[in-house]
Order: C-alpha cells, then structure tokens, then sequence
C-alpha cells in the first residue's frame, strides 16, 4: 500500500514539472470520446528531455510528437490504447527499454530514455 502511494506521489510530482496547459472555461470532453495526455521524457535520474520525438500510434496510424523545454507532451485524442515509442533522441542520449509503453488506459505517462 505505501509502495503504491509513494509511486503515485513520484508520478504526479514529475508530472507537475509539465505545467500543464490552460484549460480556460472549457469542459473536458466525455471520457468514452475523447482524452487529453500528457507525456514525459526523462533520463535515468528522472530529468526532463526536451527535443525527444514519440510515436503516438494506434493500430492505423502513427503521429510524432516532439517535447518541449519541460520533456513533456500534451496530446488530445480518442480513449484507445496508444504505443508510445521515443524514435528519435537529443545527442548524448539513447532510446533504452523504458522508452516505449501503451497507455492503456493511463492519461499521464512517462517515458525513459538513457543519458551516455
């Protein structure tokens, strides 16, 4: 049980370094429709990676998306089960085995990549 918390804890404070974006007025749309993600590159030691490129894809297609200053992602799409894939990577970094993931039905993830 305190495992679980503190890996949730862990979660949402790297997490919080992406900010998030202004929401505004508006209302999030029904969950069966539509989410929104947001998805974080980091290195081994938990720091975030800018300029990293992840494959958002579903079983047609595929969208590349490129992290921003904070190593994060904001992605607004249908409820589905996305790969993730981190396919191309700032120099002095490489893909390791936590840089792909499916998202289920989680809407804030993390990818890992490894710095040299």
């Amino acid at each position: 049980m305190f495992r679980r918390f503190l890996a949730v804890l862990i979660l949402a404070l790297l997490l919080a370094g992406c900010g998030g974006k202004d929401s505004g007025s508006a209302t999030a749309p029904p969950a069966e429709a539509a989410a929104d993600y947001t998805i974080k590159v980091t290195d081994q030691k938990g720091d975030p990676v800018a300029g990293a490129v992840v494959n958002i894809c579903t079983d047609t297609t595929c969208q590349p998306q490129t992290t921003d200053e904070n190593g994060c992602i904001f992605y607004s799409g249908e409820m589905t089960d996305y790969h993730l894939e981190v396919i191309k990577v700032p120099e002095g970094y490489e893909a390791g085995e936590n840089s792909d993931l499916y998202t289920g039905e989680e809407t804030e993830l993390i990818l890992q990549v490894v710095r040299k």
